[in-house]
């Protein structure tokens, strides 16, 4: 599992839709029905598009380029440094 430690920003981050993330991009959920502030990256893939949820990790647990609800999540871009601890449960 996964545990983030983050410092607050005072930037203006970038908003972009899930749909136009690029591969290993990295950025928080800002508004959705049950993911807000959730911490998300799109794999290194740049012919499949596939975003995990890196805040409730899951197998076969992501968001693909066919599911429809990336069109309308939007996603702050990170652009400075977070702390992630990553253990087993």
């Amino acid at each position: 599992m996964l545990k983030i430690i983050e410092k607050e920003t005072k930037k203006k981050l970038k908003i972009i839709k899930m749909c136009e993330m690029l591969p290993l991009q990295v950025g928080r959920i800002t508004k959705s029905h049950n993911y807000d502030n959730h911490i998300v990256m799109r794999t290194a893939s740049s012919e499949k598009f596939e975003v995990m949820n890196l805040t409730e990790p899951g197998q076969d647990s992501c968001w693909l380029n066919y599911n429809c609800i990336t069109n309308n999540i939007e996603i702050e871009l990170l652009e400075e440094p977070i702390i992630i601890e990553i253990y087993n449960e």
